[in-house]
């Protein structure tokens, strides 16, 4: 099989994400076989998509970075809800069910959403906005259900930040890494940004 990632386990099973966004892999505690599982998601999904798979309960969420917009995989009924988000984003983090963060890419925030509640998106009031690209502020974002923060480490310099599940800045910290600038060079080309040169 083609299996790509751990996406959790859930009623004695663990789920398996698979190298194409429309597949995904079961297989039981004891690891003693695998089962497949298409989901019909196929027409939803743009060429190319960058899909990234989330596990809570008996629903498998489908974020789809480039339509934008996140599909619900109901793995009892086996029917797929679609939610349209408002705003391109690159990276996201579910906090519970039907809630997510997500780090938009174009003046980059961090959006809370709600999938429930049409036009629920609350942005945070701490993130640089300069009107360019996520890729000097580019990082990894996941919550951490034991202090209920969300937190996000830098890409390119030596910091990391925590906020609360209101988006309220709550740690802005360094890490052991010696680049204390960032020194990331932004390119225009047409309508779209691109890395200069590599980053250090």
């Amino acid at each position: 099989s083609s299996i790509s990632g751990i996406l959790g386990s859930q009623w004695r099973a663990i789920y398996f994400q698979d190298n194409t966004p429309t597949m995904v892999h079961r297989t039981t505690l004891d690891l003693d076989s695998l089962t497949s599982i298409a989901l019909p998601i196929a027409a939803y999904l743009p060429t190319n998509s960058n899909v990234r798979m989330l596990l809570n309960g008996r629903h498998i969420y489908i974020s789809c970075r480039n339509l934008p917009g996140i599909l619900d995989y109901n793995l009892d009924s086996g029917s797929v809800d679609r939610y349209a988000v408002e705003k391109f984003y690159g990276k996201e983090t579910m906090l519970a069910k039907d809630q997510f963060i997500i780090r938009t890419t174009k003046d980059p925030a961090f959006v809370k959403l709600n999938l429930k509640k049409r036009h629920s998106g609350i942005e945070d009031h701490f993130s640089e906005r300069n009107g360019e690209s996520a890729f000097a502020t580019d990082g990894s974002l996941y919550y951490d259900s034991t202090t209920h923060l969300a937190c996000y480490s830098y890409f390119y310099q030596n910091g990391f930040i925590c906020m609360d599940t209101n988006l309220n800045l709550k740690l802005s910290a360094r890490t052991i890494d010696t680049l204390t600038k960032r020194e990331v060079k932004i390119a225009r080309v047409g309508s779209s940004y691109t890395m200069q040169q590599p980053p250090r």
